[in-house]
């Protein structure tokens, strides 16, 4: 069980942290992308950025241009073929319900994501707890992603907090420098990165395996719970 001394708050990446959506996220560039002639690198080097940040990129590493619409067209595709993947199978543990549960009753939670808006927003519906995050922001929200601190800073302003008073938990490398950026401590889960390479990373203080580590005892059936999106027009601040 990890204690955190002095944290009034917690800010949590999604993807690779909240629920396991890496391998969709890598199954859907690659029906999108392959097709094309793209080859994709290790999705590590993905973690953590927008769609359309990744998709130029990749066309960039190719040789090949890609105009503006086809872009969006590329980015939508992608987008939609993680969505019906994740809602086929959700990568969602019940035993997270229960660990945002517990911690909500302690400290005040936060969502920084990469993803879109419409990404946090399955999220929610697919696991209920909406009513436990205070604020959640999404790749839309900022002008410059992650690695960038925009994000974090911005959580920072809206809880009305300080750098030393919250604790960032991220898997990826750019999420980690983006809260290291900020001026904010992290602690890294394995999953997209071993725990050796995650040691390394200025900033991270502690690595963690599961989310299960911050001490849930319990956790609920969600089977029958409709779903919870209690405040979620709210949460999302520009």
């Amino acid at each position: 069980m990890i204690l955190l001394k002095d944290v009034q708050a917690i800010i949590f990446d999604m993807d690779g942290v909240l629920w396991h959506t890496n391998s969709i996220h890598q199954a859907a560039y690659s029906q999108v992308l392959e097709p094309l002639g793209i080859s994709l690198p290790d999705y590590r080097s993905m973690a953590g950025r927008r769609t359309k940040e990744v998709i130029k990129a990749l066309f960039n590493s190719a040789n090949l241009e890609v105009t503006a619409d086809q872009l969006e067209q590329l980015s939508v595709a992608k987008q939609t073929k993680a969505n019906q993947l994740i809602r086929l199978n959700p990568p969602f543990p019940n035993s997270h319900y229960s660990v945002l549960s517990n911690l909500a009753k302690h400290y005040r939670l936060a969502l920084a994501s990469s993803s879109s808006k419409g990404n946090l927003q399955l999220f929610f519906e697919v696991s209920h707890t909406a009513k436990f995050f205070e604020v959640a922001l999404s790749g839309e929200d900022v002008i410059c992603a992650k690695p960038s601190p925009e994000i974090y800073l911005k959580v920072l302003k809206v809880l009305s907090l300080r750098p030393p008073d919250v604790i960032v938990v991220e898997d990826s490398m750019n999420g980690i420098r983006s809260a290291y950026s900020a001026g904010i401590d992290v602690i890294a889960m394995t999953g997209t990165h071993e725990r050796e390479e995650l040691l390394s990373q200025t900033g991270v203080i502690a690595v963690i395996e599961h989310l299960e580590e911050f001490g849930a005892t319990t956790y609920e059936d969600l089977t029958d719970c409709p779903p919870d999106l209690t405040g979620f027009k709210d949460l999302s601040v520009r």
